[in-house]
């Protein structure tokens, strides 16, 4: 055959197969670099199957190099891996996933409760991230709250590089936590917390030994 009448054709299914597999390497060697930073923050990982969303049995609490080879063996041909954090007291961390449009709205009418830990997605969705006080009970996650969705106890998020299964995007840092470390909740965010949050979900606080105690001495 005349090398000038060979032609290599690649289908859409051939080029989307490229596409993804290139996709995973990059986001491989992103987990590679962005998980040793939250491990300095003490966050608890996981790594995560998309879009399944299961949780893989992948122990990234270890030390990279302990993982890599790993994250390596599983291939290619494996569904694209994600990067997940457990909020609550696991890593004392509350987060909030806002719709920038009606979801910043309904938490702008309790005042400043911006974080300065903040990550995006798509231009239309933000992540703020905020230290629990660790004598602070957590919240309970709940995802019923307008445009805005709680990551607290036994909550596990979505974070930067991971990429969002249904809209197919990023989610990248404007200001990473290794730079801006998470400060923590704003009063708006207690009172938002404290508006749809149902009181069914939140477990009484234990009281401080102080005020136990001021409760029982005058009784002997």
């Amino acid at each position: 055959m005349d090398p000038k009448e060979f032609s290599v054709r690649l289908g859409q299914e051939e080029i989307g197969r490229i596409f993804n597999l290139k996709e995973n390497l990059d986001l491989k060697d992103l987990l590679v670099t962005y998980a040793p930073h939250y491990q300095q923050l003490g966050w608890a990982l996981v790594g995560i199957k998309s879009p399944e969303g299961l949780p893989l049995e992948l122990d990234l609490g270890q030390p990279a190099e302990t993982w890599t080879q790993q994250l390596s063996e599983m291939g290619v041909d494996q569904s694209q891996i994600n990067l997940g954090i457990r909020t609550g007291k696991a890593s004392n961390l509350l987060v909030l996933e806002v719709n920038k449009g009606e979801g910043a709205l309904s938490l702008d009418q309790w005042g400043d409760w911006r974080a300065d830990c903040v990550a995006e997605m798509g231009g239309c969705r933000e992540q703020h991230y905020y230290a629990l006080p660790l004598e602070t009970q957590a919240p309970p996650s709940y995802f019923l709250a307008p445009q805005v969705l709680i990551y607290g106890e036994e909550g596990l998020l979505l974070a930067p590089p991971s990429v969002e299964p249904q809209a197919r995007e990023p989610w990248r840092w404007l200001r990473p936590p290794w730079e801006t470390p998470p400060l923590p909740p704003k009063p708006a965010v207690w009172q938002f917390l404290k508006e749809h949050i149902p009181a069914a979900l939140v477990k009484p606080e234990m009281k401080s030994w102080e005020e136990i105690y001021r409760i029982i001495a005058p009784h002997g």
